[in-house]
């Protein structure tokens, strides 16, 4: 039995276009204190092995302090790293990999026929791959079977879909006939657990921490213990900083409750809905926004109308209100079934 990290797509030196300058400077500084904090839990749980699934830089133009902070941080692991480049990272002439010069512990996958890498001390055989170009259209999986009498572990980067795709494209059958023990996979920036596909264990371990408002929620790593005949892999939350977005009414003790308390690495955008006068978003950004990293609230609401407006019309909405008007039931209800037909008739956006 051996334990492993697998972790995937940092984007090192990420924009954060969605933050200001010193806070995206900020930011990607504390990416690279991400990398170390990875290695430190490694270390610290005695893992035999780190599988990293690509896209650890966001592109080819990376900062040299920070392919130097990552080969400082993989001289300091005591396991085996295996990297398998993606689509932003490609391996390429002027790849960021190659720019430093990486500890002995380090072996980067850098084309895209599969290698093999038996480890006969940890009972282990590890495959990969990495992308030699920004686009890999065909499945590197495809055809292979691994036939070790040992684990069998794999790092790919590449998107499981039965559809076209210019970023390896891998299919479910692929995946059963690999005869993997685990295959590891980075692309995808959010994780669904541990799925198998035939006798093969496979997975997305989804991105260490958001980047915008379309990675919101926890973001990390999988860490757990893998045998010949088990995989135990177990989701680790690994940074503080989370993206929310939320929409909620317009009723004013709501809207403060969501932004009372603390939310230090929280960057927040609240979307207001329903019917309202107006919402002063900058009296309410001057009381909260010191509570969070960044917050942003966007006021979608509508002004209030009559809905009974036009209940003698000879019209459809006439005629619903006037049969709302005649049916006995409670007040507050048939205020609000007047407010969603109308609405609904008049095509208004706006919701109580």
């Amino acid at each position: 039995m051996l334990k492993i990290i697998h972790a995937a797509d940092l984007h090192l030196d990420s924009a954060f276009a969605a933050l200001n300058n010193d806070q995206a400077r900020e930011r990607r500084a504390h990416q690279r204190e991400l990398v170390h904090k990875i290695i430190e839990i490694g270390n610290e749980e005695q893992v035999d092995i780190i599988l990293l699934a690509g896209d650890l830089f966001d592109g080819q133009n990376a900062y040299y302090e920070t392919a130097e902070a990552l080969s400082t941080a993989f001289a300091k692991s005591r396991a085996k790293i295996f990297i398998s480049p993606g689509n932003h990272d490609a391996y390429v002439r002027n790849s960021p990999y190659r720019s430093v010069k990486f500890s002995d512990n380090v072996h980067i996958f850098t084309n895209e026929q599969i290698e093999r890498i038996p480890i006969p001390e940890l009972d282990c055989v590890v495959y990969g791959a990495g992308f030699s170009t920004p686009a890999c259209e065909r499945s590197l999986l495809e055809g292979f079977s691994a036939n070790d009498d040992a684990i069998k572990l794999m790092v790919l980067h590449g998107e499981v879909t039965n559809a076209v795709s210019k970023y390896n494209p891998i299919t479910l059958s692929q995946i059963a006939e690999s005869n993997l023990t685990y295959l590891a996979l980075g692309h995808i920036h959010m994780t669904e657990g541990v799925k198998t596909a035939g006798n093969t264990c496979y997975a997305y371990s989804g991105a260490p921490e958001g980047r915008g408002f379309d990675e919101t929620g926890d973001k990390g790593i999988y860490i757990g213990t893998i045998s010949r005949d088990s995989v135990n892999l177990e989701f680790r939350k690994v940074s503080p900083y989370v993206y929310t977005e939320s929409i909620i009414d317009a009723k004013i003790n709501e809207i403060e409750k969501n932004l009372e308390g603390d939310h230090s690495f929280e960057v927040c955008r609240l979307i207001i809905e329903g019917v309202s006068e107006g919402i002063d978003c900058d009296a309410l950004w001057e009381k909260f926004g010191k509570n969070f990293y960044k917050l942003t609230i966007v006021d979608r609401t509508t002004p209030p109308f009559d809905v009974w407006e036009g209940l003698e019309e000879e019209s459809i909405k006439g005629m619903f209100l006037r049969k709302l008007k005649s049916l006995d039931i409670d007040d507050e209800l048939r205020e609000k079934a007047a407010f969603y037909g109308v609405s609904a008739i008049e095509n208004r956006e706006g919701r109580k």
